[in-house]
């Protein structure tokens, strides 16, 4: 056989139901929280409307920012910088794999306070990355990009000279993936669909 080596794996809280742990895994690295969530779905759900109840019975304090579509290096660095001033003692993505894959740089970059255009593959000077990192949680609500099981911060832009690059790290990888079937029920039946047809594939 060849020689081979796997990454470091998240620990991963899989079933119906598992999000309801979320309050507890976060109590266990401390009171101060950014969430990212995509822009529409899951803020819609019974789930989200107990997450806020059982965060507060936590005493868990959090800011909370959106990803509405594919992240950009420029919306990475403009987050970083309006985060700059905060203490966070976790960061949380509650999404698709957009908004997992800018909690993810978001993570690796707050505490650093650099553009993750120093650091992305194959674009910019790839720096060496050697941290710190703020823990990750991932909270996949589609099961499509796989995002909460890799390294890898996928971010894009668009137009003529576009590029879709990663900011790729071992220390980006999540602590956490809890991975509950129950939250794909707030997705639109076309984004199910695709999802599946990226894990076939």
């Amino acid at each position: 056989m060849f020689k081979f080596s796997i990454a470091r794996l998240p620990r991963i809280e899989f079933g119906a139901g598992t999000i309801k742990k979320l309050p507890e895994i976060i109590a266990g690295y401390g009171s101060r929280m950014l969430l990212v969530t995509g822009a529409r779905s899951f803020l819609h759900t019974p789930q989200w409307q107990e997450l806020q109840q059982q965060l507060s019975k936590q005493a868990i304090t959090w800011q909370h920012c959106t990803v509405a579509e594919e992240p950009s290096p420029k919306l990475i660095d403009d987050l970083v910088k309006t985060f700059a001033n905060e203490h966070f003692d976790v960061v949380v993505a509650i999404g698709g794999g957009s908004a997992l894959d800018a909690a993810k740089a978001i993570a690796g970059l707050q505490k650093i306070q650099r553009s993750v255009m120093d650091y992305l593959e194959g674009v910019g000077p790839e720096l060496p990355y050697q941290g710190p990192a703020i823990p990750f949680i991932a909270v996949p609500t589609t099961a499509g990009t796989g995002s909460e099981a890799t390294k890898n911060a996928v971010l894009s832009v668009q137009g003529e000279n576009g590029f879709k690059k990663s900011f790729r790290h071992d220390k980006l990888v999540a602590e956490y993936a809890i991975v509950d079937p129950d939250l794909l029920a707030s997705c639109p039946s076309g984004v199910i669909a695709a999802n599946g047809m990226d894990a076939l594939t």
